[in-house]
């Protein structure tokens, strides 16, 4: 029952994500509370940073399965789709928490959820999609 559950390309995101979340709290907690940096906006793009390179190495070998494209291409790609995905959860931590004074914790739900919507479309369909087998006019392209 298990092996079927991991075939599911969605639950292993979720998993992922799930891993690359904890990861990214860890250490933004840990920025904030034992490294007293005191701002929540920078605290979060180190955790941001930290979440991403997880999810990177999760999304490649265990959700998409995607080993056989280049590298360079999926980690470019991936790096410009998570840049934009930090850049808004930075900015977003940044307004809710060090300028409205909202708690961090709430402001850090809120982007996660964001996040894995817009992740989740941004890896299957730009990063870690598979190539069409068609040409560009729909027609079947040769091997």
């Amino acid at each position: 029952m298990m092996t079927w559950a991991l075939s599911s390309q969605k639950l292993r995101y979720g998993i992922n994500g799930a891993v690359a979340a904890i990861v990214h709290f860890l250490v933004l907690y840990a920025a904030m509370h034992f490294l007293d940096i005191g701002s929540a906006g920078l605290s979060n793009l180190l955790g941001s940073l930290a979440g991403i390179a997880a999810s990177y190495v999760g999304n490649r070998h265990f959700v998409y399965r995607q080993t056989r494209a280049s590298v360079l291409v999926q980690g470019s790609r991936f790096a410009a789709l998570y840049a934009v995905l930090a850049a808004m959860h930075g900015l977003v931590l940044l307004i809710w928490t060090d300028w409205w004074g909202l708690n961090y914790l709430t402001g850090f739900l809120i982007t996660v959820l964001l996040q894995v919507a817009i992740g989740y479309l941004g890896n299957k369909h730009l990063v870690f999609n598979r190539p069409s087998k068609l040409g560009p006019g729909g027609e079947a392209r040769q091997t």
